[in-house]
């Protein structure tokens, strides 16, 4: 790839990252001072992590019957009644699409850093119309299978005929191989992020949570490079500049979903996305593929994490949240 041999370039690279969260920074505080940051959810577990996280807590809302005396019938108290055994939560699963961004300026002006390196638009108009992709299913063996039993009718929907809830969405950017990846919050060409609340005014850069030796790759996290190195998919996935200085070895990736397969999507062209995809990736385990990389200069996508209507225990807010936040690497 054009530009492959600025990759190991440690010291630019980390001058970028700082320039580009410098500029985040002063966006943020020179607009939005006082409000506080959600750019991710993170949950405390001990050990291991290399930056903070704050517990999230549940709602347990209780129902209450009216102590009214009544004539009515009443019902088997938990005494009478046989006792039920609770109910097994199956472990999570979630659909996704990757749809294709291109940038259209239409008279806007590029927008570049100091240095003269191009990132991405702050206006909705400065890019086209998207190219959808198909929808697929991450089952809970890390098995990638397309969504078949779900169609598009104004939005997608289940084989009953709901609307499928979105989990998340972002918006990803391979920008060149100087700012690398930059990630936005939701649809970026849905609204101008120069008029937007923080955090989603802002292109992030790839930043990682480190989990032990597993990275976690979030908005705003601990650390501009990966925990650990060796395998095959961080020069697959355009994340060796990414590697850790001290060489040790990578217990996997995962962090926040969109993002991931985001990332994913740039190992490939648009075009070989669907015929590579199940095939790189089986079981969380990556095996790459023999096409060259889609990572060209100033190509975006937008990523939609839904939640699996085949799944309703498994396949909620707070279960993917634990997922992206304390489960198991998604690459390895």
């Amino acid at each position: 790839m054009i530009g492959e041999g600025l990759f190991t370039d440690r010291t630019k690279h980390t001058t970028e990252f700082q320039e580009l969260s410098l500029e985040a920074s002063v966006l943020s505080s020179s607009r939005y001072a006082g409000r506080s940051t959600a750019a991710t959810r993170h949950k405390s577990k001990a050990g291991g992590r290399s930056s903070g996280r704050s517990g999230r807590k549940y709602s347990d809302a209780k129902s209450y019957k009216s102590s009214v005396p009544s004539n009515e019938p009443q019902p088997e108290t938990s005494e009478d009644a046989p006792e039920s055994e609770p109910q097994e939560v199956p472990p999570p699963s979630f659909l996704f699409q990757v749809n294709q961004l291109p940038v259209d300026d239409n008279g806007i002006p590029p927008r570049t850093t100091e240095g003269g390196v191009w990132i991405p638009p702050i206006y909705r108009a400065a890019f086209g119309p998207q190219s959808a992709g198909n929808l697929y299913r991450w089952n809970p063996n890390g098995r990638i299978t397309l969504a078949t039993d779900c169609t598009w009718h104004n939005g997608f929907r289940s084989g009953s005929g709901e609307r499928i809830r979105t989990y998340s969405t972002r918006t990803v950017f391979w920008c060149n191989p100087w700012a690398q990846f930059m990630v936005a919050t939701g649809d970026a060409s849905d609204r101008d992020m120069a008029d937007s609340d923080h955090p989603h005014n802002i292109w992030w850069p790839l930043s990682f949570d480190h989990d032990g030796a597993i990275s976690r790759v979030m908005e705003n996290a601990g650390s501009p490079y990966l925990a650990g190195s060796g395998p095959a998919w961080i020069a697959d996935l355009g994340l060796s500049s990414y590697t850790h200085c001290e060489d040790r070895p990578s217990e996997g990736l995962s962090g926040n979903l969109a993002t991931l397969f985001g990332i994913i999507a740039m190992s490939c062209s648009a075009r070989h996305f669907d015929n590579l995809l199940t095939r790189a990736l089986r079981y969380n385990n990556w095996l790459g593929h023999d096409r060259r990389d889609g990572r060209d200069d100033q190509r975006g996508v937008v990523v939609h994490i839904y939640l699996d209507p085949e799944n309703p225990l498994g396949s909620t807010m707070g279960k993917l949240a634990d997922l992206e936040a304390d489960g198991p690497a998604l690459i390895t």
